[in-house]
């Protein structure tokens, strides 16, 4: 079991806040007229000289103002909030091809875009497809039109990334709201409320790997959601149901072990949308 003397207090900093707290200037980021014109030019670039948007890199354009706000972004998610808001492209004027290609070159300014799928995918597109997230399938919550529950991406394999960035080409008919929550808050209710379970947290859980693995691999991988290495870092995402895979149950016992489930029911109920979650609204 882990010892938690070294986290006997709550995490105290920036990254504990609750949404009633967060004021905008927080984490919103509002692109300057330098920056938006360096956007323009640098798209009538790419529109003269096309080439693949994952071959596009910050050092090729003059994009000064960019940097220094994007280095502003970087810096609230280290070391402030840990969430922020670039307000914001002009979609309509771009155009969805051109913006994609912006956001690659502005994200590529906060740190190396890494693969976002087993494929070598690294641009990967989000909206409905008409397919059903079920357990083992492979098809992610974010291919069908299901509520998308806190979690970090790609929690379910070793090396989750630092950073992930979203781009709203097109806002949604109704809903579609970008939900964020603090796990250093989520840690300190759980101290605060539940602190014989939380022990349970920092050991592993098992994770079904929507089938990103190769075929000498296991189907499941197991790591705790809470994990200390000076700092503690959360790495979640709720189970819809329990599972089985084929030549995989004996791994997956662990999903009818009574005390994983109430933990892992405490943690849900400590990630509620009030007061730990904040909505900072579509299309940005």
């Amino acid at each position: 079991m882990t010892d938690l003397s070294l986290r006997h207090k709550p995490i105290e900093g920036p990254s504990v806040w609750v949404g009633r707290d967060v004021l905008p200037e927080d984490y919103r980021v509002e692109l300057s007229g330098a920056s938006l014109d360096e956007i323009r030019r640098a798209a009538d670039e790419i529109r003269a000289f096309p080439l693949p948007t994952i071959m596009l890199r910050p050092e090729d354009f003059a994009m000064p103002a960019c940097r220094e706000q994007m280095a502003r972004v970087r810096h609230i998610i280290d070391h402030n909030v840990r969430f922020a808001i670039v307000d914001r492209l002009p979609i309509t004027e771009l155009g969805a091809r051109d913006a994609t290609a912006i956001y690659w070159i502005l994200s590529s300014m906060v740190s190396r875009p890494v693969a976002q799928k087993l494929d070598g995918t690294l641009i990967y597109d989000v909206l409905d497809t008409g397919q059903q997230a079920l357990p083992g399938s492979g098809v992610r919550p974010d291919k069908t039109n299901t509520e998308i529950r806190f979690h970090n991406d790609n929690a379910y394999n070793n090396t989750p990334p630092d950073y992930v960035g979203l781009l709203c080409l097109r806002q949604a008919m109704s809903g579609g709201h970008s939900r964020v929550i603090s796990f250093h808050t989520a840690h300190n209710a759980l101290l605060a409320r539940h602190p014989n379970e939380l022990p349970r947290l920092y050991q592993p859980f098992w994770f079904d790997r929507q089938r990103e693995f190769h075929l000498d691999e296991s189907s499941v991988f197991a790591a705790p959601v809470f994990e200390d290495t000076g700092a503690v870092k959360a790495r979640f995402r709720a189970p819809r149901r329990a599972y089985r895979h084929r030549g995989g149950s004996r791994n997956c016992r662990d999903v009818r072990n009574r005390r994983r489930r109430r933990a892992l029911g405490r943690f849900r109920l400590g990630t509620g949308p009030d007061p730990v979650c904040r909505q900072p609204g579509a299309g940005t």
